[in-house]
């Protein structure tokens, strides 16, 4: 059997801590969006953009922090 790491691109890291450290545990999901963003066939500002009028505008600022550090994170693995 061929090892993930062969067939599809992995990569590695606590999407839980990343939240805690953005503001919120709860901001997690937001924290993945941001990990997988750079394979998505979607403009960066349109899910920034998604992430503002979807999310509670009190908790608009933490996502978007989340998001970032799902994305930094990946970039530099």
């Amino acid at each position: 059997m061929m090892p993930l790491s062969e067939k599809y691109i992995v990569k590695a890291f606590n999407a839980d801590e990343l939240a805690f450290e953005a503001g919120s545990r709860l901001s997690m999901n937001v924290v993945m969006v941001g990990a997988v963003s750079g394979y998505l066939p979607i403009p960066k500002e349109t899910l920034l953009e998604s992430i503002k009028a979807l999310v509670p505008q009190k908790m608009v600022e933490v996502n978007l922090r989340a998001f970032e550090a799902g994305k930094q994170k990946v970039e530099e693995s």
